[in-house]
């Protein structure tokens, strides 16, 4: 469980400071420079550096996060963060806005302090297992339910009702994977 904890830290990590970083270079970089007029995109190098550098960065994140995995809270952090990009997701789906970029770090830091480190890995992993069942599930029920009204023109583009409805049964069968976890390991510890 130590290298899935630090694999998932270290991507829900990455992208989190790939979103602050991206917005704080846009505040402070890409309004400084000059207009070069239509169609033209002053920091494209700069992006194109971050998607370079990303899996870099995760690599990076994630060997930092095996070697102090005893020392940190590495289960809060990816469980702060996916809650942070699941939310992120929502809110640019409802009303996007650029402060949302900093949503992800916010989290990650609330999941550091507030999730307890001792949490039991059957929590997590029924957590994790309604979450990936659900995204999956409504996936398919979105894209078969496009299928059969014959509008199925891209298996990635979704509307944003679509969007919520994904995000909506993520949430739900994440809970319910929380609340299996949290009823099997109390009826564990009682026998």
């Amino acid at each position: 469980m130590k290298i899935i904890y630090s694999l998932l830290g270290g991507i829900v990590t990455a992208v989190a400071l790939y979103l602050c970083a991206y917005q704080l270079m846009d505040v402070f970089y890409y309004s400084s420079l000059p207009d070069r007029g239509p169609g033209s995109f002053p920091g494209l190098s700069a992006a194109l550096a971050g998607i370079y550098l990303f899996p870099v960065v995760m690599l990076v994140i994630f060997i930092l996060f095996l070697i102090v995995y005893n020392k940190i809270n590495i289960r809060g952090i990816w469980l702060g963060g996916a809650a942070g990009l699941w939310l992120y997701s929502l809110l640019m789906t409802l009303a996007p806005s650029q402060v949302f970029n900093y949503l992800p770090i916010i989290a990650i830091i609330s999941g550091y302090i507030l999730i307890q480190s001792t949490l039991s890995d059957r929590v997590l992993n029924w957590t994790l297992f309604g979450a990936a069942c659900s995204w999956l599930v409504t996936y398919l029920v979105i894209i078969g339910g496009r299928a059969v009204q014959n509008t199925l023109t891209s298996y990635f583009y979704f509307s944003p009702s679509q969007q919520i409805v994904v995000l909506a049964g993520i949430l739900v069968l994440g809970i319910v994977g929380w609340l299996i976890g949290m009823n099997k390991s109390s009826a564990q510890t009682r026998y």
